[in-house]
């Protein structure tokens, strides 16, 4: 009587892996920040925020447990975080992720003070 559960299981996490959206571009144009996201599916969900209300951080951390430390860059609304780009998730490469923190900065989207927990990282470039 296992198989049945074993079954259900498999059915339910490729559901799951199917239906989770991943964040794949963000476009910066006319003040506005464009997120996209996308998931196995093929469906897009578009998320547009001001540029004038966002803030981000790009510190140096440990995504998960058997990770190595990279640059993670964090983007924030009104205090709520909205992104959280990972280089090695989704197609995120480190360069692509320190270009993003460079963009921001040069179009001076200010940087948010989380606390001293993790160190801020070098943005390469600026």
């Amino acid at each position: 009587m296992v198989w049945p559960f074993a079954l259900l299981l498999t059915v339910v996490l490729l559901f799951y892996s199917a239906s989770t959206f991943r964040l794949t571009s963000i476009d910066i144009n006319k003040g506005e920040a464009i997120l996209t996201e996308t998931n196995l599916l093929k469906s897009k969900r578009i998320k547009s925020y001001p540029v004038r209300d966002l803030q981000f951080t790009y510190k140096i951390g440990k995504p998960g447990l058997r990770h190595r430390v990279v640059n993670i860059c964090r983007l924030y609304l009104k205090d709520k975080e909205v992104a959280s780009i990972i280089p090695d998730h989704d197609g995120w490469t480190d360069d692509t992720v320190n270009d993003l923190a460079k963009g921001l900065a040069s179009l001076g989207v200010a940087k948010k003070f989380i606390g001293y927990g993790s160190k801020d990282a070098e943005i390469n470039g600026l």
